[in-house]
């Protein structure tokens, strides 16, 4: 059972290309949320397949600020447990690029 999620955040770098075995793009990026507290966020990886995947790889960037809709996954390991989301809508540019020497903002 999978849960939809609505996140809103910042791209802690920009997305990175890779490729299924069955020559299917897919665009993964972190996303920074803030907690309330300056510096401290909860990171979330975020995955994004075919089309929307070379639409990402190509509009965002480091810092800018997304609305990601998608299916909350959990993965676990024998030593850790992390969130993944798949995004099912195009990530919703939020900010203005801007020149990419900024940080990003909380």
């Amino acid at each position: 059972m999978s849960a939809t999620v609505i996140l809103v955040g910042n791209l802690g770098a920009d997305p990175v290309s890779k490729t299924t075995p069955n020559n299917v793009a897919i665009a993964e990026f972190n996303l920074a949320i803030s907690n309330g507290r300056e510096k401290e966020a909860t990171w979330y990886r975020i995955s994004c397949f075919g089309k929307m995947a070379d639409d990402v790889l190509q509009k965002l960037h480091k810092g800018n600020r997304v609305q990601v809709i998608g299916s909350l996954k959990v993965n676990e390991a024998t030593d850790k447990t992390w969130l993944n989301v798949i995004a099912y809508n195009w990530p919703e540019l939020l900010t203005k690029p801007t020149d990419g020497d900024e940080e990003y903002p909380f």
